[in-house]
């Protein structure tokens, strides 16, 4: 249904409840990264792309999003599933 309709997928974590932590390092909050990763690979995405958008050290957070989809990637089932 939404084969090749969405190539690139915006993810963003969350505590729910804390306003200080609306946003957090994907892979700190709630969101099931690795449910999302597989979804937007299941239907073709190419790039997942990660936000935190209230941190005080956006180069770190940067780092733990991309270690955190290289983890997800690396434990992955087949090398053609997204990542």
């Amino acid at each position: 249904m939404y084969g090749g309709k969405a190539p690139l997928v915006h993810l963003t974590d969350t505590v729910p409840g804390d306003e200080s932590l609306l946003h957090v390092d994907v892979g700190d909050g709630v969101v099931n990264v690795d449910a999302c990763a597989s979804a937007a690979a299941s239907v073709g995405t190419e790039w997942l792309i990660c936000e935190n958008g209230l941190t005080e050290k956006p180069l770190a957070s940067l780092a733990r999003g991309s270690a955190t989809f290289a983890d997800r990637c690396a434990r992955a089932e087949t090398v053609d599933d997204g990542c």
